[in-house]
């Protein structure tokens, strides 16, 4: 069924339209989408509505709402913060559409001492609207009912800042005293949030890692292989995720 992003869209009425331009063309000249076709409306806050086209216009489609609903919290998942050091050329997208899938509720860049990160204020926000988008198709692809907030470029120590009691992070790193992740994640307590901390090609640094212990992040392994920035950040937030669900 055809799946379409319309933000902060309620669906609490009898139609809605979808004006977004590339909505549009994607409906229209892709899909080719006609009056009477079902269709699947969602707002990126959890709120979804089954609807059927109702016309199909230059700059509009209308949709008549069948049904709405809200989606609940899942029991036994808890929020999954993935704090990532931004790796070269157009990797983190990757991180992005891959950490929408696995169900990350928000997704910080992260600068490093040793993240090769430079762009100017307008290359940023372009990168942010970027990501947005990434996370959009994404949710539609896995028919996810909510967007992670996708934040700007931050650095190592206002992620920090973030730890608090009711907060479990880790931080794999290939030196320091290390666990195993399932160690760590066995200390999360139902409804803390988890922080998941990954650094850059070329690890974080020694400061950076004890910093990171001061504020209660446990140092993790993740195997005898040293794995790039990608590689880790996906596979310690699809074991992550994992382990949470199944929580009882």
């Amino acid at each position: 069924m055809h799946r379409s992003y319309i933000e902060h869209a309620q669906f609490n009425t009898d139609s809605v339209a979808i004006t977004d331009p590339h909505e549009i063309h994607h409906f229209k000249d892709v899909v080719r989408i006609s009056i009477g076709d079902p269709i699947t409306l969602f707002n990126g806050e959890g709120a979804e509505a089954e609807g059927r086209v109702l016309s199909v216009q230059k700059k509009r489609i209308e949709v008549k709402i069948l049904s709405h609903k809200s989606a609940g919290t899942q029991k036994g998942l808890s929020g999954i913060i993935l704090a990532c050091a931004v790796p070269k050329k157009t990797k983190f997208e990757w991180i992005v559409e891959k950490a929408t899938e696995l169900g990350a509720d928000d997704i910080i860049p992260l600068n490093t001492a040793r993240t090769e990160f430079h762009m100017t204020q307008e290359r940023s926000e372009r990168k942010m609207s970027r990501y947005k988008t990434i996370a959009v198709n994404a949710a539609k692809q896995c028919r996810r009912p909510t967007l992670p907030t996708i934040h700007p470029v931050s650095p190592l120590e206002s992620v920090l800042d973030l730890i608090d009691n009711n907060t479990t992070a880790i931080i794999p790193c290939v030196f320091s005293e290390r666990i195993a992740l399932h160690q760590a994640l066995s200390k999360h307590k139902q409804g803390e949030k988890v922080l998941i901390l990954i650094g850059p090609e070329g690890d974080f640094t020694e400061g950076e890692v004890a910093r990171a212990v001061e504020h209660s992040a446990i140092p993790v392994s993740l195997g005898e292989t040293v794995l790039k920035v990608e590689t880790a950040a996906i596979s310690t937030l699809a074991f992550t995720r994992l382990y949470l669900g199944n929580e009882t």
